[in-house]
């Protein structure tokens, strides 16, 4: 760091070793290490992620027969996944909506936060006394909703720190690496495009202002678009049809002093 941390706070969490990597290449220091975790097996597949890309059907990229092949072999090289030729020819719209939430909402659940808020409905007096009994419940909130003869109760309630216990499906490791791996490549993204370009960005997804002639930008492109899971994919087409945001962001590109070609929206695959 070019200027010394005021805070007064040494910072102490769990960590993945790549984000201690790059940490330290910006001038953070390690003071004390409690515990590493070390294992040499595991996995890099999954099921669902089949799914989706076979019922996505073929990318824009594959028109010809042989940029078909390629795309299988790159893909299987990439991924150790042999899509299906069948497959891709047929996509499906609600398979590929239902192979996503697997991916999004189950693998999810690897860090799913064990004292999250939870609500609760009662529309009786005993199952009012339940909740409000209930010595491992701290309530954060409650209201009566007049319903004809029949008020009903909403409550919102949290577990108690002793009674906090991790779900049997948390995975601490798959939860770090997977959120710390998106923001890694992210964050080495935007310094390399220049954060005076970039107008928005999250996990999966960056918005930036480019332009076709721009050298720099289409080494960078070169680089890091494709089809494989990591890389960037331009999608100006599909947000400006579903989302009034991006419409309105791409009026306000098209507006802007740098030209619009098409290369502004890019998220990763």
């Amino acid at each position: 760091m070019k200027e010394r941390c005021e805070n007064g706070k040494n910072i102490g969490y769990k960590v993945c070793a790549h984000t201690l990597e790059l940490a330290l290449e910006y001038g953070y220091e390690i003071l004390e290490v409690f515990e590493v975790w070390h294992w040499s097996k595991w996995t890099d597949s999954d099921p669902d992620w089949k799914l989706k890309y076979e019922a996505s059907g073929w990318p824009d990229t594959c028109q010809t027969p042989a940029q078909r092949d390629h795309f299988l072999t790159d893909f299987k090289a990439n991924h150790g996944i042999e899509l299906d030729p069948a497959a891709l020819d047929m996509p499906n719209k609600g398979k590929r909506f239902l192979a996503k939430a697997c991916l999004v909402n189950l693998w999810g659940r690897c860090g799913l936060k064990a004292d999250r808020s939870s609500v609760a409905f009662a529309n009786t007096v005993q199952a009012v006394e339940q909740v409000w009994n209930d010595p491992t419940l701290q309530i954060t909130y409650d209201k009566i909703f007049e319903a004809g003869d029949s008020p009903i109760w909403l409550f919102t309630y949290r577990k108690k720190q002793d009674w906090i216990h991790s779900a049997p499906y948390g995975s601490l490791p798959i939860a770090c690496l997977t959120t710390s791996y998106g923001r890694i490549r992210l964050t080495k993204w935007l310094l390399e495009i220049g954060y005076d370009r970039v107008l928005y960005s999250d996990s999966d997804s960056c918005v930036w202002i480019a332009r076709d002639d721009d050298p720099k930008h289409m080494e960078f492109l070169r680089r890091n678009a494709g089809e494989n899971l990591g890389q960037l994919k331009n999608e100006t087409l599909v947000a400006s049809r579903y989302s009034n945001f991006y419409r309105m962001l791409m009026a306000v590109l098209t507006a802007s002093t740098w030209p619009l070609q098409g290369n502004a929206l890019w998220t990763s695959s």
